[in-house]
């Protein structure tokens, strides 16, 4: 039974929980209503996650999720009352009004062009270039007031940003990365990435993934890392192999990644708004958007360089650790600008 499930999936539906049980309580506070998880998931044996609650989360994350992640989210709620009753407690994700939920979703989602599935917005270089700058610009103001804390916050976060994207990590990949997990490539200005988990990583090996110090473009994982590391040397401190650590203690580990992820909506956005960024009410960005920007940018610097066709197909499942090509064409998103220029020479 352990072999049947991957660590990483087991990861992925706790973290999709996570989600649901955030979205429900979101919705309680809304109608001045406390629920717990423990209303939510009930321990008695027998009992189901209520159906209003699965309604109500599907009819919020519409508006906020990809379907991939709502119905991943479902799948989570399954495997739940799957294990709590054996096989033998009915789950409420395949009562008819949820599944008749689920196809109004789909349909709402897929009025994209080609009929691509609504998915996180993809973080492009350029955007990553100015959150970068706005970062650093946040760092030397919390250095120059003595608030070495804050300065750690916002240099750990950019670490988490750039890596991200280059290696077009998942968030729980990320997450289990540390200081010694990043060594020097075989080509120079390189480093090789070892994913230690990741969700089709069945067999817990752990996957090198060689990325560029420095682009040609100004994004530099090394320069990130040294940004870090003066700023603990700044406060005195000494993290050991912890990469991403708690920002009042950089030697602990972060219990959850939620907070980094949250603070690129909560904090750098609005701080990039103030110098001109102009945000539509639809703008969203999630921790998939850095995956997703990675492996666009990867594409499109493909391309660039001639690699086309199946070897390009390759390159991109290997890179993303894809086992379905369908996930990776989730993730891709042309340039519908380009397309339309190249009928114009037809």
């Amino acid at each position: 039974m352990a072999q049947a499930q991957a660590a990483g999936t087991d990861a992925t539906y706790a973290s999709s929980r996570r989600r649901f049980i955030g979205v429900v309580q979101d919705i309680g506070r809304e109608s001045e209503v406390s629920i717990t998880e423990a209303h939510i998931f009930p321990s008695a044996a027998g009992q189901a996650v209520p159906k209003a609650f699965i309604l109500g989360f599907i009819a919020a994350a519409a508006f906020r999720f990809a379907t991939g992640t709502i119905e991943g989210t479902l799948s989570s709620l399954r495997q739940w009352h799957l294990n709590k009753g054996r096989g033998r407690l009915p789950s409420p994700t395949d009562d008819f009004d949820v599944r008749q939920a689920m196809e109004g979703v789909r349909s709402a989602h897929a009025g994209t062009i080609f009929s691509v599935q609504k998915a996180a917005l993809a973080i492009h270089p350029a955007m990553l270039l100015l959150l970068v700058f706005v970062g650093d610009t946040m760092i030397d103001e919390a250095l120059a007031r003595s608030d070495f804390r804050a300065a750690h916050g916002y240099a750990r976060d950019l670490v988490w940003y750039t890596v991200s994207f280059l290696a077009c990590l998942r968030r729980e990949e990320a997450a289990a990365l540390r200081r010694s997990d990043l060594t020097p490539g075989v080509i120079r200005g390189a480093i090789n990435i070892f994913i230690r988990k990741s969700k089709t990583d069945q067999y817990k090996t752990g996957f090198t993934l060689p990325v560029a110090g420095t682009t040609n473009s100004g994004i530099s994982l090394i320069d990130r890392i040294i940004k870090l590391d003066a700023v603990l040397k700044a406060w005195g401190r000494q993290p050991g192999d912890v990469l991403f650590g708690n920002m009042n203690d950089p030697s602990s580990p972060l219990a959850s990644s939620q907070s980094i992820v949250d603070r690129l909506m909560t904090v750098y956005v609005p701080e990039m708004c103030k110098r001109g960024l102009q945000v539509p009410v639809s703008f969203h960005y999630s921790g998939h958007s850095f995956r997703r920007g990675g492996i666009n940018a990867i594409r499109d610097a493909a391309r660039a360089a001639g690699v086309t066709g199946e070897q390009l197909r390759s390159i991109l499942m290997k890179f993303g650790r894809w086992v379905d090509p369908r996930s990776l064409e989730v993730y891709l998103a042309e340039d519908y600008i380009a397309m339309g220029e190249l009928t114009q020479r037809i």
